[in-house]
């Protein structure tokens, strides 16, 4: 295994995206400030769904700076974070330590070998890929490392509240918002407790309908198992949606 993750480390290096060259120190840092409702609504609807997980190896797939691996690990599971940010897999090292695999990879890469992993993870993520065949790269990789009956966990915000102010955050559109138009980009604007913005030109995200979603999920042979529309208090509507899938024990990849 180290061969192989040396092996896309090489490869990430080289060919830098403009996420990883744009999330520098100061976005870190901008970002850790927020974290009250993933800590405290996110991460345990991931511990609720994903049961006991002593003793089980789970990948946290865009892990950040580690908070939701370092809970996971807490709980007893073997743990790997990859992350296309080296700033925030430094922080991630930091911060765990020993306690985890950690790895900065090319967007779409999971350095390890076939059926080999029970859990995947991903927590408010897939909306910051910039195009659809990226995201179906990464659903078809995470099916790849997974074993048989392994799960597939993931939040994303809401894509069908995707214009609605809410107290943790919302979206700067620089064009008329298109529900239907997959990719369209935004910026994203996180929002203190207290209301003070947190934000800056790297803070780019891409919507997605909630079709796209659902149908990566069969076509990269997952059957979905749990949807939750996630409460957070103080909106009527839900800021996120939090999806759990199994991989299947037989599949044929859409083409």
């Amino acid at each position: 295994m180290t061969t192989e993750i040396n092996i896309v480390l090489e490869c990430s290096e080289t060919v830098m995206t403009k996420a990883q060259e744009h999330w520098n120190e100061s976005d870190v840092s901008k970002y850790s400030k927020i974290g009250q409702v993933e800590l405290a609504v996110l991460h345990p609807l991931f511990h609720e769904s994903l049961g006991d997980i002593t003793g089980k190896s789970v990948v946290d797939y865009g892990c950040g700076e580690g908070k939701l691996l370092e809970e996971l690990a807490e709980r007893g599971a073997k743990v790997y974070g990859y992350d296309i940010s080296p700033a925030m897999i430094g922080t991630a090292q930091r911060i765990l330590g020993d306690k985890a695999q950690l790895s900065v990879i090319k967007s779409g890469i999971v350095p390890l070998q076939n059926n080999t992993v029970e859990i995947v993870v991903s927590n408010l993520v897939f909306m910051m890929i910039s195009s659809e065949e990226e995201l179906k790269l990464v659903f078809q990789e995470v099916n790849r490392v997974l074993t048989e009956g392994g799960n597939f966990a993931f939040s994303i915000t809401h894509p069908a509240f995707a214009e609605t102010k809410f107290t943790t955050y919302y979206n700067r559109f620089h064009e008329p918002p298109d529900y239907f138009k997959s990719g369209q980009p935004y910026q994203f604007v996180l929002l203190t407790a207290n209301g003070t913005e947190i934000t800056n030109e790297h803070f780019r995200d891409y919507h997605y309908p909630l079709e796209t979603y659902f149908n990566l999920i069969c076509d990269s042979g997952f059957a979905l198992r749990q949807v939750r529309e996630v409460k957070v208090e103080g909106n009527g509507y839900p800021p996120y949606l939090f999806l759990k899938a199994d991989k299947l024990k037989s599949i044929c990849l859409a083409s």
